[in-house]
């Protein structure tokens, strides 16, 4: 195996465990019902406009369309996810918007994991458990 097709695993099974985060934050923060909502609004959310995913400073920003446009802002989604969202949304957990956005977010990492470097440290962590296993 060549250099860059081990960096290349390596970024690709870190992000696996940054997509992991993610979809804990969404079961362990949003209801059920809100979850199905989300999952719903994603599949749409090309519609309302290109989002910004900034890599190098962990921020996502997203203009969804409920009964109005809504902003959500996704920060440190690559270690411990935390999201905001300008609805009026007044009950426990993320609402359906931030659930949409960070469904899109996960998707977007997913595909994109061979444009995101592994930082140095989490580098030489994961070469030497590759190394004992």
């Amino acid at each position: 195996m060549g250099f860059n097709e081990y960096l290349c695993r390596l970024n690709v099974g870190f992000m696996i465990e940054e997509v992991n985060k993610i979809e804990h934050y969404i079961e362990t923060q949003a209801l059920p019902q809100i979850i199905v909502r989300g999952e719903q609004l994603a599949r749409i959310i090309d519609n309302f406009g290109q989002p910004t995913i900034e890599l190098n400073t962990q921020r996502a920003t997203f203009r969804i369309m409920g009964t109005y446009f809504y902003t959500v802002t996704i920060e440190n989604f690559l270690d411990e996810p935390q999201s905001k969202c300008t609805c009026p949304y007044d009950k426990e957990g993320l609402c359906k918007h931030q659930v949409a956005a960070l469904l899109y977010l996960k998707d977007y990492l997913k595909k994109n994991s061979h444009k995101i470097m592994v930082p140095p440290l989490q580098r030489s962590r994961d070469h030497r458990l590759l190394e004992k296993s």
